[in-house]
């Protein structure tokens, strides 16, 4: 059960480099994360977005849904609601594009 009322809304951006070091880290050879409009891996946005969260709660499980792809640069925001048992999490882009949904339970 998590125990704060909310999680802060929070925003980040993903590099180019950040997503080939990203990418050389776990072997990942898609195209689509090369180039100008490299696409960012979701992978690494559920880790950044899930780093943010152990920074107060203990997370036990989640799941992450992608609708739409995010781009290198591109500024992503996170905004939350929360029940009593998990966050639920809507990932937006500066455009306000839906990139992903998730539903995180802590403890």
């Amino acid at each position: 059960m998590c125990w704060c009322l909310k999680m802060n809304d929070f925003a980040f951006k993903v590099s180019r480099t950040e997503i080939r070091e990203w990418c050389d880290r776990i072997g990942d050879r898609n195209p689509i994360h090369k180039g100008k409009d490299a696409v960012v891996p979701g992978n690494l946005i559920a880790s950044r977005v899930l780093s943010e969260l152990e920074k107060s709660e203990t997370i036990t499980d989640y799941r992450f849904t992608f609708k739409h792809p995010a781009t290198a640069g591109a500024m992503l925001k996170c905004s939350s609601e929360q029940d009593l048992r998990a966050f639920n999490l809507i990932i937006k882009d500066s455009d306000n594009h839906l990139i992903a949904r998730a539903r995180i339970n802590c403890i």
